[in-house]
Order: structure tokens, then C-alpha cells, then sequence
């Protein structure tokens, strides 16, 4: 569906002005539409609103940043001044349209700058999987048969072997790299930060951490299970905690190993 760029500014507008003329308020900065978040930037100075719009979650204070970058890119570009600005504009915008590539620019650059940061936090979190599941590992070698251990060994795979042919996952090829062998060694911390989708990335990680929780669950009663936990699992979360804050996974990750 095509949606008419000018429309969209007028509604916005409209509901800014509205915003603080009827409601009394300093205005909208931000709402929710059509599955995007739309912020505002209202520069008195030059009488202008400047609106945009980015993949809902995005930092609202992060793109009234850029907004005002950009305010700044076009006054100093075109030798602006409120004063000459009120003197000049007459609602004719095709002569700022080469403006259009200064704007791109820093999208380009933002969104680099933006996967460079995606990849770091991939590679905490793949780092943060990894040492969970080693000790699980640990676990497993050291409270269980050889028997008993490949049983485990079998129903773990299984649950990964599950996870990679789901359709969500079995189309990354970085995810699909993700492996668990004979010797329970995993391998995670290999895969790719920059190519992989960090979003499926976190999804089948934490799924894959309550999948072996569960199947832990199958073979030890609850204290015996907790007991477990204590000894392994619950002092590496309490040494990582700013980590898994940072990863905003923290909840994610206590709602996992307290469910039983």
C-alpha cells in the first residue's frame, strides 16, 4: 500500500498542534503508528517541525538527535538564520531537494554505525549462551552415568535439531551453524556477530537454554534441581548480571530457570 509522504507530515502536524493547543502540553514527541515510532523535533527558532520515523524500539532520544544533526547539517548548508529563514521561505521546496543527500549520508552512516553495534551485543550474548551452556555440561559429567549421559546427549540434540528446522531459523545461515557434538562441546561463540540476525539470534539461544532446562527438570525433582542450579548456573548469572542488564535479557533469563 502506498502511503502519501505529505499526508502522513499533515496528520503528524496536526496532531502536535493539536497536542499543545488543546491539551495544553509542550506537544507529542513520539507515538506509535503503522508499526513504526514517530518522534518530533519542535525548533521554535525556526518555526519548523521536524518529524521522524524508524523500526519500532529504536532509542526515541536517539533519533531526536539525529533530527537535530540534521537541523543543524541543513541551517549551516543553505547559511540559515531564523531571521533570513522567515525572510526567504515561501512553502517552495524543490530548491533544498540536493539536501536529500546530506540526509542519506547520515543515514548510511548511522546505520553503520548501528550494525557495528548489533554485532557487539551478539557477541556478548553468544558469549553469555556459550558459558551457560558449558555448564550445563558440567552438569551432566558431573551428576550422571554414562548411560544417563547419553540419554541427555540424545534429547539435547534433539531439542537443538528442533529449533534449526524451525522456519524462523532454518533460513540464517549463521544460526544454522549453532552445533552440539558428541563430546557435549558446544559451538556458538563461532558464528558470525556481523551476519547473523541478532533478534533470531537471542530468540533461539534463550529457547534453547529453557529447552535443556526442561529436559534437566525430567531426570531431577525440584530441591535436587534448584540444588543443581545453586552450584553451577545461579553464581555465573550473579557475576554477569551487568552484562545480561546490558543485553536486556536478564528477566528473560531468571524467568527460565525459576520456572519449573
Amino acid at each position: 500500500m502506498h502511503i502519501d509522504e505529505d499526508l502522513v507530515s499533515g496528520l503528524l502536524s496536526a496532531l502536535h498542534n493539536f497536542s499543545e493547543v488543546e491539551l495544553k502540553q509542550h506537544g507529542i514527541e513520539s507515538i506509535q503508528m503503522g508499526g513504526l515510532s514517530w518522534v518530533y523535533v519542535d525548533s521554535k527558532e525556526y518555526n519548523l517541525l521536524l518529524i521522524s520515523a524508524d523500526e519500532k524500539g529504536t532509542d526515541p532520544n536517539t533519533m531526536k538527535f539525529r533530527l537535530e544533526k540534521i537541523l543543524d547539517a541543513f541551517t549551516q548548508k543553505y547559511e540559515l538564520t531564523p531571521e533570513k529563514w522567515e525572510e526567504t521561505w515561501n512553502g517552495n521546496v524543490s530548491k533544498y531537494h540536493d539536501f536529500g543527500e546530506i540526509t542519506d549520508e547520515y543515514i548510511s552512516q548511522w546505520r553503520q554505525a548501528e550494525k557495528v553495534m548489533s554485532a557487539a551485543n551478539s557477541l556478548d550474548l553468544m558469549g553469555v549462551a556459550q558459558q551457560i551452556l558449558n555448564l550445563f555440561t558440567n552438569i551432566i559429567k558431573n551428576a550422571f552415568t554414562s548411560k544417563k549421559e547419553k540419554e541427555l546427549h540424545f534429547q539435547i540434540l534433539k531439542a537443538l535439531t528442533g529449533l534449526l528446522k524451525r522456519p524462523e531459523y532454518n533460513k540464517d545461515p549463521e544460526i544454522q551453524k549453532i552445533s552440539f557434538d558428541s563430546e557435549f562441546e558446544w559451538n556458538i561463540i563461532t558464528l558470525n556477530p556481523v551476519e547473523v540476525d541478532s533478534t533470531l539470534l537471542e530468540q533461539i539461544l534463550l529457547r534453547l537454554i529453557n529447552e535443556i532446562k526442561g529436559i534437566f527438570l525430567k531426570y531431577f525433582n525440584t530441591p535436587l534441581y534448584y540444588e543443581q542450579m545453586s552450584q553451577e548456573i545461579f553464581p555465573y548469572l550473579v557475576s554477569s548480571w551487568s552484562l545480561l542488564r546490558k543485553l536486556e535479557i536478564d528477566k528473560k533469563i531468571v524467568a527460565i530457570f525459576l520456572s519449573t
